[in-house]
């Protein structure tokens, strides 16, 4: 008995230094699992970096459209009748 519980703890350990502790379980393969999900988080993380990067370049691209946009509003003003009917001069 004693023997059976040293070689059970022994086996243990040294498949959890191989990495081999639970990579298979009847047709289900840990290891496999773990490197697709692995792989499956490094592409999302990249998409999400080339998001963000995107999200930066939209978003400086919106910047210089409102200003463009405030300018030629301001443009318009000026060119807008005054009540009296002359162009606003301010």
């Amino acid at each position: 008995m004693l023997f059976g519980t040293v070689y059970t703890i022994v086996s243990v350990v040294a498949l959890i230094s191989r990495e081999q502790w639970l990579s298979g379980v009847g047709p289900f393969k840990v290891s496999d699992s773990v490197r697709t999900l692995e792989r499956d988080q490094e592409t999302l993380a990249q998409e999400l970096d080339d998001a963000v990067a995107t999200i930066e370049e939209l978003d400086g691209l919106l910047v210089e459209a409102q200003r463009d946009l405030d300018a030629a509003y301001g443009e318009l003003a000026s060119l807008r009748p005054a009540p009296d009917g002359q162009p606003d001069e301010s």
